[in-house]
């Protein structure tokens, strides 16, 4: 049995993986800097050092509108079963949770903009505002959380706000 439980979550990851990348080349279509990886990673690039190597499926700056999007992706489409969905809605809360995880994310980015900008050589703003985001193939499910403090999108309704944030930036 716990042979087949590696085999789900190996095809759960992959499956994963597939649409972090959709997403991508998704918000690449409409923004032009987009960065993903693990946090120390992106810190070397960025000549920040981190405490914790925490991952980014996406990282979007849009310069003109002063907005950095946190992105972070979910697969469920292979979660026919409404109760696995409850099970995995379940990891967005707690301290361990994905929320959690996902405000660490931001905070991290916040701390360090003016480096990260310098990086990307763009100007550092006050205004400059950091968002944080779910973005799921085909369920909304913070309409499900306590803690709701981040907007979540299908892939559909995450390609309209790049385009209104498109659109407001021409």
């Amino acid at each position: 049995m716990k042979s087949l439980e590696n085999k789900v979550g190996l095809y759960k990851k992959e499956m994963g993986t597939g649409f972090e990348e959709e997403i991508r080349d998704l918000t690449k279509k409409y923004i032009n800097i987009v960065d993903h990886g693990k946090l120390k990673d992106l810190g070397k690039k960025w000549n920040i050092v981190f405490e914790e190597d925490r991952e980014f499926d996406i990282l979007a700056i849009i310069p003109s509108k002063h907005k950095i999007l946190v992105v972070e992706c979910k697969d469920w489409k292979i979660n026919f079963d409404i109760r696995e969905i409850k099970r995995e809605i379940k990891k967005f809360e707690g301290k361990d949770g994905e929320i959690n995880k996902h405000i660490k994310r931001c905070q991290a980015i916040e701390r360090n903009l003016g480096s990260i900008l310098e990086y990307y050589s763009i100007n550092k703003v006050p205004e400059f505002s950091v968002i944080g985001l779910f973005v799921t193939r085909n369920v909304k499910f913070t309409n499900y959380l306590t803690l709701n403090i981040f907007n979540s999108y299908d892939t559909s309704e995450y390609e309209q706000l790049l385009l209104e944030l498109i659109e407001k930036e021409n």
